[in-house]
C-alpha cells in the first residue's frame, strides 16, 4: 500500500512540476520576446536618429525608412501604443527629410502617416496637425544631444 501511495504521489508531483514549468517557461519565453521586440526597435529607432541628425539625407531617409518598416512589422505582432508613438516620430522627422529634398508630395504622405500613427495614440492633445507636428518634433530633437561633428 505505501509503495502504491509513494509512486502516485512521484507520478502527480512529476505532471504538476511537468505542467508548471511548462507554463513558467512559455511566460519567461514572452518576456524575452518583449524585451527582444522593444531592444530592436529602440536600437533601430537610435540608429535613425543618429543618421537623421548627422548623416547624408539620403543615409537618413534609409534609417528612417528602415525603422518604420521594423516597428510596424513589430506592431503588427504585437500591437503597443507606443510603437505607434514611434511611428508618429519617425514618420514626422522622414517627412523633414523628404521636404529638404524637394520631394513634396512624399514628405505630404510621410506626414499623413505621422499624424494617423498618433491618433491612434491620442496623444498630443489631439493636435496632429503638420505644424504641430514640426514643433514637438523640433523640440524633441534641440534637446537631444548636439550633433556629432565630423
Amino acid at each position: 500500500m505505501n509503495k502504491k501511495l509513494f509512486v502516485i504521489g512521484v507520478l502527480l508531483g512529476v505532471s504538476l512540476g511537468v505542467a508548471g514549468g511548462l507554463k513558467l517557461g512559455r511566460l519567461w519565453f514572452e518576456v524575452g520576446q518583449t524585451f527582444g521586440d522593444l531592444s530592436a526597435i529602440s536600437t533601430s529607432e537610435e540608429f535613425a536618429f543618429l543618421q537623421y541628425r548627422n548623416a547624408s539625407r539620403p543615409a537618413a531617409r534609409d534609417a528612417l525608412n528602415e525603422s518604420a518598416r521594423l516597428i510596424e512589422e513589430v506592431n503588427a505582432i504585437r500591437p503597443e501604443r507606443s510603437h505607434n508613438v514611434d511611428l508618429g516620430f519617425t514618420y514626422t522627422r522622414l517627412a523633414l527629410v523628404e521636404e529638404s529634398e524637394g520631394n513634396i508630395a512624399q514628405s505630404k504622405a510621410d506626414f499623413l502617416k505621422a499624424q494617423q500613427s498618433f491618433h491612434k495614440t491620442q496623444v498630443l492633445k489631439g493636435d496632429y496637425s503638420e505644424r504641430n507636428l514640426r514643433d514637438v518634433i523640433s523640440r524633441i530633437d534641440k534637446s537631444a544631444d548636439p550633433p556629432i561633428k565630423p
